[in-house]
């Protein structure tokens, strides 16, 4: 007697296959295609997405299954294309509904079709390329950050510092202060110790490998960020202060309102490619400030934005930054400094000095 060959696996099986992966890659045992282990911050996007998929499931009634591509027939294989298509449809219409924009809803197409790869590559169930099917819309948030002159007052404008500390928002600011100057993520920021210092001829310089890329970069500190370290590592192991990022994120805000020119700010999204602008606080009903857009990335953003308008070559930018080369995300910061390219435009195309 022949056995009947499994068309598809159903939406149990989805979820335990789903969860399999997600203790898979707790576990160090799939990683990223380089080798390296995927990082706490991704896991937790994946996560979300399994969250996001339950709730789909649940309350739009479609049933999420897995095609045993080898088992079926030309016509069936033709459904299985269908089906993934309205499922596709079907759920980030269903994400558009809560209200999200593109960017997010991307970063969760992308774990999705992940999912499927891990479930061909990996576990080698081969359940068809339907998932290539799955756009990833894309969302380029603007980037928001400091200019050299609103980091310079933060740091030394007397009236500023006094607000400050009535505040009590000095640990606050060393942390970003600090994470402007060497353009590491927060993530990585908590996570210095000792260890990642090396002091050569009187200077300090801090050696540390990006857990998100694990590319190292080598930077040698200013003075400023020495005084801050000095002033932190003696009360524990790291060299800055532990807080969360949802209470550094909440109280950076605090700070932010302290910046000169803290100009009205619109917020800019995009939701199936159209953009949204948000000109107000949805509670407060006041207007949007930079002060509103500033968070724990402003860090980074600031770091790169300044190095760059400086003058800093965009390979030295890049080593100590830790972006890959040809990398779209560090781009977006080339463009940033415009004001640049447009004087190294004019000092190109002058012909003053050709005049006899």
């Amino acid at each position: 007697m022949r056995t009947q060959k499994t068309k598809f696996y159903n939406e149990a099986r989805y979820f335990e296959l789903y969860e399999q992966m997600l203790a898979s890659i707790q576990g160090g045992r799939h990683n990223r295609t380089d080798g390296q282990r995927i990082s706490k911050g991704t896991l937790k996007n994946y996560t979300a997405l399994l969250n996001h998929l339950r709730a789909f499931a649940e309350t739009k009634k479609i049933e999420l299954r897995l095609y045993n591509d080898l088992n079926l027939t030309l016509r069936e294989r033709a459904a299985a294309n269908n089906y993934h298509a309205r499922l596709y449809k079907h759920f980030t219409t269903y994400l558009y509904g809560k209200g999200m924009f593109d960017n997010y809803i991307g970063l969760l197409i992308r774990n999705w079709r992940a999912f499927y790869n891990y479930l061909n590559k990996d576990l080698h169930m081969y359940v068809g390329n339907y998932h290539l099917q799955f756009f990833v819309p894309k969302d380029e948030i603007p980037v928001v950050a400091l200019s050299k002159h609103q980091l310079f007052s933060l740091m030394h404008d007397p009236e500023i510092d006094q607000k400050i500390k009535a505040s009590k928002l000095q640990d606050i600011r060393d942390i970003f202060v600090f994470g402007c100057t060497v353009a590491l993520r927060y993530s990585d920021l908590k996570q210095l110790t000792k260890r990642h210092l090396q002091k050569k001829n009187d200077h300090y310089y801090l050696d540390v490998r990006a857990s998100k890329t694990q590319i190292e970069t080598r930077m040698r500190l200013p003075s400023y960020c020495t005084a801050i370290i000095e002033q932190h590592a003696l009360k524990s192991p790291y060299l800055l202060p532990q807080i969360t990022l949802q209470h550094f994120n909440r109280r950076l805000k605090e700070l932010a309102t302290l910046l000169p020119e803290n100009i009205h700010l619109d917020k800019v999204r995009e939701r199936k490619g159209k953009i949204i602008v948000r000109q107000k606080d949805a509670k407060t009903k006041r207007k949007l400030k930079l002060s509103d857009h500033v968070s724990s990335h402003t860090m980074r953003r600031t770091a790169i934005s300044i190095m760059l308008e400086s003058g800093m070559d965009e390979m030295l930018v890049r080593r100590i930054s830790g972006h890959a080369p040809n990398s779209k995300e560090f781009y977006r910061y080339v463009r940033l400094a415009q004001h640049r390219l447009d004087a190294e435009t004019t000092r190109v195309f002058s012909f003053e000095d050709m005049k006899g």
